[in-house]
């Protein structure tokens, strides 16, 4: 995973907009990657496309999206 790739949660569910049920999941693009949060905690910054700021998600929960 690097900074602009896009990317998804294979796993998440959402109250609200395109979900995996409707046959789309929610995208967004990392802009940062290797963030250390407390705890030795790596993260990786996502803009997700319906927000209006950077969530810092753990590595393990997002997948890239493939073309």
């Amino acid at each position: 995973m690097k900074v602009g790739d896009l990317v998804y949660m294979p796993n998440g569910t959402f109250d609200y907009g395109p979900t995996a049920s409707d046959g789309y999941w929610q995208v967004g693009i990392v802009t940062d990657i290797d963030v250390n949060f407390p705890g030795s905690n790596k993260r990786i910054g996502v803009f997700w496309m319906d927000s209006d700021r950077v969530d810092f998600e753990p590595p393990s929960w997002l997948e890239v999206v493939k073309v």
